[in-house]
């Protein structure tokens, strides 16, 4: 599901359960065990909460009381900050900050509109702006960077803002839900 690589982004509405997949996913990373079916690689990662930290602090718990174990016995370093990744002296600190946590094999940014700041999702050069801005951090780390992401107005034309971010994407895992069910599928 995600390849070692440079970037993904995971994306959907907003309560489609962008943040608790993406979590679901890189703790089962983090302990090492399998996740929906699919065989996981361990290792290590970090989890920059630039939006909701209080909910991710719910859904942290939430995971960890459900598979009965402690968030201390999960390898994410969580970061409650949203750094400017449009400034360059923000992404060399962030770097320098993820480099504190050792060897990283994931680097999730949830969401990717509260890094953005003063940047315009809809345009070319300021996506282009943030995607170099994630090769850097990849290359820094070795990390792949997950971006949490949203939908735009119509769905169905996957996620918000310019193409230039879908282009440049390894994969991308759009996020539904219907009043039964929530659900996932690798639409890149």
């Amino acid at each position: 599901v995600l390849p070692r690589a440079g970037l993904a982004v995971i994306y959907g509405a907003s309560g489609a359960g962008k943040t608790f997949l993406t979590l679901d996913l890189v703790a089962a990373i983090s302990r090492g065990v399998d996740w929906r079916g699919k065989r996981v690689s361990a290792g290590r990662g970090a989890y920059i909460v630039a939006e909701g930290a209080e909910g991710f602090r719910n859904r942290l718990q939430a995971y960890c009381e459900f598979h009965g174990v402690e968030p201390a016995d999960l390898a994410v370093g969580v970061i409650p900050d949203a750094p400017n990744l449009m400034d360059k002296l923000q992404v060399k600190e962030l770097i320098e900050g993820l480099k504190t946590f050792g060897k990283l094999d994931y680097v999730v940014v949830d969401t990717y509109a509260r890094v953005m700041v003063g940047g315009n999702e809809n345009d070319a050069k300021d996506a282009g702006t943030m995607v170099a801005h994630c090769a850097r951090i990849h290359k820094a780390t070795g990390a792949i960077v997950i971006l949490v992401h949203h939908s735009g107005k119509d769905a169905t034309s996957g996620a918000r803002g310019s193409s230039a971010l879908r282009a440049a994407a390894d994969v991308e895992i759009e996020v539904t839900r219907t009043r039964e069910y929530r659900a996932a599928k690798v639409a890149k």
